[in-house]
């Protein structure tokens, strides 16, 4: 199945679909080449020459071209549980991608994400999520979201390589809907994780953990 096409010209275009599948054509769309790339479904696609081109794929994932649909590589969006519907730029550096629940990502560079909008204030989530960080890699401070679907006991933790425990930012009782909490970071550079463990109030059989890892750059 094929969700996107898009031509750069009168001759050169590009389709995508299920399966990571990616045809190119340069004769007008008389004769189609397969490139098969193994990355899960494609869907909204937009390009802005006959070389440079993103696409929507899984579970909030944007590809890009540069060798007019050959190949493809995955860049970080920071959104992994909202699924993206539509993307548009309106040159090398400057696009939108927007997607459920309101998520509107936008790049300034081509691919990196610069800011990330999404709107949960009137839905409670139907599952327990805990979403990336944002930003990622971050100095000094960043964001960490995450969604229950009834009230919970919440622990979120912060710990090193070691498993150290770095830093206790949440440790009680929380509502249905979604919560965030901004991590400042009072360490070193490096590579740390945070853990979300939920368990329901009602339900104590229904508990979530969750580990996530982040980059903190000085």
């Amino acid at each position: 199945t094929l969700y996107s096409v898009r031509f750069a010209d009168a001759y050169t275009g590009v389709a995508v679909g299920t399966y990571g599948n990616t045809y190119t054509t340069t004769d007008g769309g008389t004769n189609w080449t397969a490139h098969p790339n193994n990355i899960g479904n494609l869907r909204s696609l937009c390009g802005i020459n006959t070389s440079t081109a993103w696409v929507l794929g899984d579970n909030g994932s944007i590809y890009r071209t540069t060798n007019g649909g050959s190949t493809w590589t995955r860049q970080l969006t920071n959104t992994n549980n909202n699924q993206l519907n539509a993307v548009q730029f309106v040159d090398a550096n400057n696009g939108w991608a927007v997607g459920d629940n309101g998520t509107i990502l936008r790049t300034t560079s081509g691919g990196t994400v610069t800011s990330v909008w999404e709107n949960w204030s009137h839905e409670i989530p139907r599952d327990f999520l805990l979403y990336q960080n944002y930003p990622n890699p971050f100095n000094p401070s960043t964001t960490i979201r995450y969604g229950l679907p009834s009230p919970s006991r919440v622990h979120l933790v912060v710990f090193n390589l070691l498993g150290q425990t770095v830093v206790e930012l949440f440790n009680g009782d929380q509502d249905a809907g979604w919560n965030q909490v901004v991590w400042n970071a009072n360490v070193s550079s490096g590579l740390y994780f945070y853990r979300l463990d939920a368990t329901s109030v009602s339900d104590p059989s229904k508990r979530f953990v969750d580990v996530k890892k982040m980059l903190l750059l000085r």
